[in-house]
């Protein structure tokens, strides 16, 4: 289970992520359009200059009012260069979710990745 239905039923949380940073870059690679559950979820780290992403330091946030923390759901389908998650299941809506990541030079990288469920 990606996100509860008790998560999907609170209200959205807006963030803006911030500008740009030699920190290594957060990619959504699955899905691309609006999907229905189960689907696969794949977010790909982009590390810079020869740096590796610490898989140990991911934080992942479901944007919703009070915020939900998805990390230790997440943290099995988390290598060095990204998420893998197949068979994600989530109710049918909008979803914001803020990924904090960090390489082994210390420096960060965060994005907020949009995924769309329909029914």
């Amino acid at each position: 289970m990606l996100i509860s239905d008790a998560e999907a039923a609170r209200a959205r949380v807006s963030e803006h992520s911030r500008g740009i940073t030699r920190g290594p870059g957060i990619e959504l690679a699955a899905p691309q359009d609006t999907v229905t559950a189960p689907f696969v979820l794949h977010v790909r780290f982009v590390p810079h200059g020869g740096a590796k992403v610490d898989p140990n330091s991911v934080h992942i946030v479901l944007l919703r009012e009070p915020l939900a923390d998805l990390t230790a759901r997440l943290r099995p389908f988390v290598t060095e260069d990204g998420i893998e998650l197949r068979d994600a299941e989530a109710p049918a809506g909008a979803y914001d979710l803020h990924i904090d990541i960090r390489d082994d030079g210390g420096r960060e990288g965060l994005a907020v990745v949009h995924v769309s469920v329909a029914r």
